[in-house]
C-alpha cells in the first residue's frame, strides 16, 4: 500500500494534510525533535477519540504505545530516570 492510500485507510488524512504537519514540525519527531532516518515519520493519534497529535519517529511512537498512553506510568517512569540519573 503506497503512503498516499495508507494515511487515508489508517488515518482519514490526505498525503497534503500529512506533508503539512511534516513542514509544520519541520520534518522532525513531535516529541525527541530527531529525524528519523530508517523511517518515515509516523502518524500518532489518540487511541481513543482517534484525534490525530503530530508526527512522530518510529521509536518515540513505539514508546507511547508500550506505556499504553498512560500519563500516570510516564511520569512514574521520568521519577524512575530522575531518580536514578548519573
Amino acid at each position: 500500500m503506497n503512503l498516499k492510500a495508507k494515511l487515508k485507510y489508517s488515518h482519514g488524512m490526505t498525503l497534503e494534510e500529512y506533508n503539512l504537519l511534516k513542514r509544520t514540525q519541520k520534518g522532525l519527531c513531535a516529541i525527541c525533535g530527531r529525524k528519523d532516518r530508517d523511517r518515515r515519520l509516523t502518524v500518532d493519534h489518540d487511541h481513543g477519540s482517534q484525534k490525530k497529535r503530530g508526527l512522530l519517529c518510529n521509536k518515540c511512537n513505539r514508546a507511547l504505545g508500550l506505556f499504553r498512553d498512560d500519563l500516570e506510568i510516564l511520569k512514574k517512569a521520568v521519577l524512575y530516570l530522575e531518580k536514578y540519573k548519573m
